[in-house]
């Protein structure tokens, strides 16, 4: 189990921001190209990830304990870099929309 202060983290400010908008309220982003890069390898860690994972069963189907849990932790790695570019893109997200202006 990963320790919750790892990784990127979503700001108290962000939180209260975003939680001040309607649920119905249009949206205006402002994203980094970095921003998307996070979005982009977030998606490409969690397909590998799940490869990773049919490795693992793979392997533990035919009693290769060894290589199921090397293929276990390579499948935890990848879901915890996922996970944080997926923060990382939530939190600029948060950050950084503005209600739509009204026409």
């Amino acid at each position: 189990m990963t320790d919750d202060t790892e990784g990127p983290q979503i700001s108290a400010a962000a939180m209260e921001r975003w939680q001040g908008l309607a649920e119905e309220t249009p949206l205006r982003l402002t994203l980094t190209r970095g921003d998307l890069d996070n979005l982009m390898l977030a998606l490409r860690n969690m397909a590998i990830g799940q490869s990773e994972l049919v490795a693992a069963l793979s392997a533990h189907t035919n009693q290769d304990l060894n290589g199921c849990v090397d293929a276990m932790m390579r499948a935890g790695a990848l879901n915890r870099a996922a996970y944080d570019r997926v923060t990382a893109l939530i939190a600029a997200v948060m950050a950084s929309a503005e209600p739509e202006a009204a026409p």
